[in-house]
């Protein structure tokens, strides 16, 4: 007959142990917990009509402990209504011992088990799909700010900031457990009276790789074995108002804030002469001279660098930028300089040696980084970053700077924005059309609605470029000019379509002349 297992059913089962009396105590409030006794040892046991399992010895857990005893009886008993067999509960049992707390948890014995027996993912397992799915899916610049920001570059300093994550499954991370990771990186840049002092950008970028990998994780067609999101509700890093921080030098806040139109001069004639690889030169040039992301140059591919044979010889390249989030190109027609970086690129990349990997980028990677991988990527960032490196050495034309690639980017729209009444429009406006260059808000709703015709906006994309490349030419005044002759395209003589020449002896320039 069933009774409550109490501390009196235990005592009753400590003593027929001993006296070798083979008796089973059945549990009258979960049906098929028992305490069986036989061969003088006492267990506990779920047994049913079709299943039987003994799950611990009687003394693994105290009277006070009965609850939990209870339950893993009923997840015993759920496993098998569930097709487990008792080899997959043992796993989740011992999972459970293993738990270095006075209060295990049955939920968490359950998620390591699902790890051996369903394939669901521990942390790493986490972070190396994601990473793999966001090399095809996203775009470079994400990929490897998120390898980065997530511990997983070669030698990365934030890998001692997951280590308590280490072989976790990642239904049993919480909340804390993602706080904990942040909270080491902000220690790491140094605390002042608990406000974090430096590493703050590190910090929110980790914390943007953890909700980007845990919301993929909860897709439900990956067998994750996550059920519910610990970084949804994550509280922001708390930081006093800056208005209340105490500012003993205004430039220590506000030094240089844009690059200036002759250090920019200098910065791109001085880049020529100096011995780094032709593609790095030609993408931070191309980047100099458009405004645009340096990811933008770097990720750009052969064939959107288009040569065209334009009657009014306005421009010679087309670059056409994308494709955008509505999977459109946006033309930007260049003028000279820059026409002659993307074509001195695009000539580089035709010489590409057939022996090397098929590549199809315009700045292609130049070196394998592994004999087994394809070499078929672009140039890296460290390319970049190191001739900016040298030019903020001494003697170069950056010095006592800390310009980056994004300066150039930050110079354009600055520059440009003040000289914008010489495009025609007005002050308020320039920053708009800037945006049609820059393409500053790309994947918003004005931006996808709006329709890229080569003939008017890219009339007004040129005449900026142009105006660009003339405030920048005229830096030092007329007198360091150079002669437009120094951009002039290294090619053999094109002959014109019967559709070109008859354009041409239709245009006003040829009854001019």
């Amino acid at each position: 007959m069933a009774e409550y297992i109490d501390r009196k059913t235990v005592e009753k089962a400590r003593s027929a142990a001993q006296s070798r009396t083979e008796v089973t105590f059945r549990d009258s409030d979960v049906a098929g917990l028992c305490i069986r006794v036989k061969n003088g040892t006492a267990g506990w046991w779920v047994m049913t009509k079709k299943n039987k399992i003994s799950f611990a010895p009687l003394d693994s857990f105290g009277v006070d402990q009965m609850p939990l005893v209870r339950l893993i009886a009923a997840r015993i008993k759920a496993s098998w209504k569930a097709g487990r067999v008792n080899d997959d509960i043992k796993i989740m049992v011992a999972a459970l011992f293993s738990q270095p707390t006075a209060t295990p948890s049955v939920e968490a014995a359950e998620n390591v088990a699902a790890v051996k027996v369903d394939g669901a993912w521990t942390w790493e397992v986490l972070r190396d799909e994601y990473l793999a799915w966001a090399k095809i899916y996203k775009s470079d610049a994400m990929h490897s700010t998120y390898r980065s920001a997530l511990g997983a570059a070669k030698n990365s300093k934030l890998a001692t900031d997951f280590v308590h994550l280490a072989g976790k499954p990642i239904a049993n991370i919480t909340q804390l457990d993602i706080l904990g990771v942040r909270q080491n990186i902000l220690e790491r840049g140094g605390m002042v009276n608990g406000i974090p002092k430096d590493n703050v950008r590190a910090a929110e970028q980790t914390e943007n790789g953890l909700k980007a990998a845990f919301k993929f994780a909860m897709d439900p067609r990956r067998t994750t074995g996550l059920k519910m999101n610990p970084t949804i509700g994550l509280p922001a890093v708390e930081q006093p108002d800056f208005k209340k921080r105490d500012v003993i030098n205004a430039d220590d806040i506000f030094v240089r804030p844009y690059m200036s139109l002759k250090q920019l001069y200098d910065f791109l004639f001085w880049i020529p002469h100096q011995n780094f690889p032709h593609e790095a030169r030609m993408a931070v040039t191309l980047q100099a001279l458009t405004g645009q992301r340096i990811e933008t140059v770097t990720t750009t591919f052969h064939n959107q660098m288009a040569r065209t044979y334009d009657t009014r010889g306005r421009y010679d390249y087309v670059w056409y930028l994308g494709p955008d989030k509505n999977k459109l190109y946006r033309p930007l027609p260049l003028p000279s300089w820059a026409a002659w970086a993307g074509h001195a690129a695009l000539m580089r990349y035709r010489e590409r040696s057939p022996d090397k990997d098929p590549n199809n980028f315009l700045f292609p990677q130049l070196k394998k980084r592994y004999a087994h991988v394809a070499g078929n990527g672009h140039i890296s960032n460290k390319l970049v970053n190191d001739i900016f490196q040298s030019a903020r050495k001494p003697g170069g034309p950056l010095e006592g700077t800390d310009f980056a690639s994004h300066d150039l980017r930050r110079a354009f729209v600055t520059h440009i924005g003040k000289k914008g009444r010489k495009l025609g429009f007005p002050y308020d406006d320039i920053v708009s059309e800037v945006g049609k260059v820059t393409h500053k808000g790309e994947g918003k709703i004005s931006v996808i609605e709006r329709f890229y015709d080569l003939d008017t906006d890219s009339s007004l994309k040129l005449r900026m470029l142009e105006l660009w490349q003339h405030m920048i030419l005229g830096a030092h005044g007329e007198a360091k000019r150079p002669d437009d002759r120094w951009f002039e395209l290294d090619e053999p003589d094109v002959e014109w379509t019967a559709e070109q020449l008859r354009t041409h002896y239709e245009s006003d320039e040829y009854e001019m002349n």
